[in-house]
């Protein structure tokens, strides 16, 4: 769709029409990246598992949501309207804790959405939280890693994923030490020794890899002991040791954008707005609110 103008004729009398109206957008793309879990804390016979990814949605064409799906286009904002003088919540979800206790799971992320009028709520699962050896992991966007444990050749599998989000954390192994504790699920792939790989998007002009998995004690991408970093959806590595927590997984990250053919955002608020390749994007570090006015 293109401008839509009424306009009147300059008092030069040379035809020069001077725009007083822009249409506001009616579809809009986004990337919707929840926070990641939170990594289990290790005992004296068993590893901890890593914290699953944030679940990850986007409805750009051509692009992949977690769990392989294709772009969302049936959900969200292409299934209503925008309409002019509703202000609508965006929700950034913040990374899941570690565990501060032996044994124990972290804690999983939590979601981030889009809500208002006019159309149906767009929203992911918060990522699941890593195991330990009293507590199993817990699904998620992405699910968390599994423990492992070479007392009595125990282990456990890691949590499911959430359709069209993410995948299920590893499972555990066993055998001699170090046994093999498993990584989180991620967006783009199932947990295991080395972490659920992420999923790329290009919705700000730049490919950017988010929603990866937590590590377990063999991952190289994420590692052992390492929290995701912030605006990512990562998940949170398990503890190295008995004296260290399970590190805290990564928030996670909304991103808007529409043609500049279209109006800009007139309310904005803790988002940020920048013009680029033929369009207006916003880009939310934490929970805002956006709308347009005719």
């Amino acid at each position: 769709m293109g401008r839509s103008r009424l306009g009147y004729v300059s008092s030069t009398n040379i035809g020069a029409i001077t725009p007083l109206y822009i249409s506001i957008p009616q579809a809009i793309e986004y990337l919707i990246v929840a926070g990641g879990g939170g990594g289990g804390r290790r005992t004296v016979t068993a590893e901890a598992g890593g914290g699953g990814a944030g679940g990850l949605r986007t409805n750009v064409i051509g692009a992949t949501s977690g769990g392989g799906a294709v772009a969302n286009t049936t959900q969200g904002l292409h299934s209503g309207v925008i309409a002019s003088d509703t202000i609508y919540t965006v929700t950034v979800g913040s990374g899941g804790a570690g565990a501060t206790t032996e044994g124990h799971r972290g804690t999983n992320g939590t979601a981030s959405e889009i809500t208002g009028t006019g159309f149906t709520t767009i929203t992911t699962v918060g990522g699941g939280a890593g195991g330990g050896q009293s507590q199993t992991a817990n699904s998620g966007g992405s699910g968390g890693g599994g423990y492992g444990s070479g007392s009595g050749g125990v282990s456990a599998a890691g949590g499911a994923g959430t359709t069209n989000e993410g995948f299920a954390g590893g499972t555990g192994t066993t055998g001699g030490h170090p046994w093999n504790s498993a990584s989180g699920g991620g967006a783009g792939g199932a947990g295991g020794s080395n972490n659920g790989a992420g999923v790329s998007s290009s919705i700000t002009g730049a490919s950017v890899t988010y929603a990866r998995g937590g590590g377990g004690n063999y991952a190289t991408t994420i590692a052992f002991g390492t929290a995701g970093a912030a605006n990512t959806g990562n998940g949170g590595g398990g503890s190295t040791s008995t004296a260290t927590n399970g590190a805290a997984g990564g928030s996670g990250i909304v991103v808007i954008r529409h043609p500049n053919t279209f109006k800009q955002a007139t309310t904005l608020t803790v988002g940020t707005v920048v013009e680029s390749g033929g369009y207006f994007i916003y880009t939310f570090l934490a929970s805002g609110t956006i709308g347009w006015s005719q």
